[in-house]
């Protein structure tokens, strides 16, 4: 049985909810959860539409509203280049993504006595990882090496940033100067609300 334009639009929506999950989890989330975070957010970012498309013979008008949109999709650098991070994250699991640190100030030996201490068996430190961390490699015995994650003092002694590699240097006919894995996939995920938003406000009582 063919679903209702009402039934896409909940699809859609719940999908939707998924990736602002991703994207929380991104932002706000634990350490760990920001890499994951950001993977959903991509992947169900880009559902939307895949979902929306099931409109397509149910709703009346669908195809005239939805084909500027997909052009714009796709011929905006930021928003085509998510839609190939996507296939990347799906088929190769890889993020190109770079992390960078910025020690603003250190006093010594002051600063360093904020640094918690190793945990058994660390074998080395590690800051400005992918995920925007630093902290101790630890060798698991008979095992592999993890990393042991830890906060040094306060924000205006160490920062992080972590950025999308390629990412292009344009969104919505600007240049984007932030290419923070923060700042662009907010950016994405905004595009793809008012996209929802759109269908909604034009097939939602249909």
């Amino acid at each position: 049985m063919a679903r209702t334009v009402s039934e896409i639009l909940h699809d859609a929506i719940e999908t939707l909810r998924s990736a602002q999950q991703g994207l929380d989890d991104l932002l706000q989330g634990p350490r760990e959860r920001r890499l994951a975070g950001l993977r959903n957010a991509v992947v169900f970012g880009r559902a939307v539409t895949n979902v929306l498309e099931n409109l397509r013979g149910v709703a009346p008008g669908f195809d005239e509203w939805y084909g500027p949109v997909a052009a714009e999709l796709r011929d905006d650098p930021l928003l085509r280049w998510f839609y190939q991070l996507r296939s990347r994250i799906l088929k190769q699991g890889s993020l190109p993504i770079s992390g960078s640190v910025m020690f603003i100030e250190v006093k010594l030996p002051r600063d360093v006595s904020k640094l918690p201490p190793a945990p058994p068996n660390a074998v080395g430190f590690f800051a400005g990882d992918a995920a925007g961390g630093m902290g101790w490699e630890v060798q698991i015995p008979g095992g592999p090496r993890e990393k042991f994650y830890v906060e040094w003092g306060a924000p205006d002694i160490v920062t992080f940033a972590s950025v999308f590699s390629d990412a292009p240097d344009f969104h919505n006919g600007r240049e984007v100067t932030n290419k923070s894995i923060e700042n662009l996939t907010s950016l994405y995920i905004a595009r793809m609300r008012r996209v929802l938003d759109e269908a909604r406000l034009r097939f939602g009582q249909q």
